[in-house]
């Protein structure tokens, strides 16, 4: 339940295997054709938005990654880019796997040791040591950005390669 008054962002397509039943926009919100509006989301224990669809618990993210996002590389997770588990807008949400999910946090990947310094390193890998928080931060920051930005490039090359 975002706002964002584009009227293409509120117009209405069919969640796929509802047959009509259950429509999605690409702000965010899930409509219940039977009663002509917008369905009431709840909180699963994760902080995820959920609904009942036909008597089944769904997350609204999945929902609305599986009506409007292409995957064509079979990625098992729907990462909400800005972090925000209740921001379900369709630019706000991307297909990725596990690795870019993980590194997809608010996590600094500075250590401090006994001396003072203070050292980097992402997913086990030591990235180096520096004098300051700032700069141990700044050499993971920019890391995972790299990996993110990589991974990224190469699924857009291989879904472009596959239409």
């Amino acid at each position: 339940m975002n706002e964002n008054n584009n009227s293409e962002n509120f117009k209405l397509y069919d969640i796929p295997n509802y047959d009509g039943k259950y429509k999605a926009n690409k702000n965010g919100d899930i409509f219940y054709t039977k009663i002509n509006r917008n369905l009431a989301y709840s909180y699963d224990p994760k902080g995820y938005y959920i609904v009942k669809l036909n008597g089944t618990t769904k997350r609204v993210h999945r929902l609305i990654a599986k009506t409007f996002l292409n995957n064509v590389n079979n990625l098992p997770i729907v990462d909400h880019i800005n972090r925000d588990k209740k921001d379900n807008r369709l630019d706000n949400l991307r297909y990725v796997n596990s690795s870019i999910n993980c590194l997809n946090v608010d996590y600094t990947g500075a250590y401090q040791m006994k001396s003072g310094s203070w050292y980097s390193k992402c997913r086990g890998l030591y990235l180096g040591t520096f004098k300051t928080y700032e700069e141990a931060k700044d050499c993971y920051v920019n890391y995972k950005s790299n990996l993110i930005n990589n991974f990224l490039i190469e699924n857009e090359v291989i879904a472009n390669n596959l239409e």
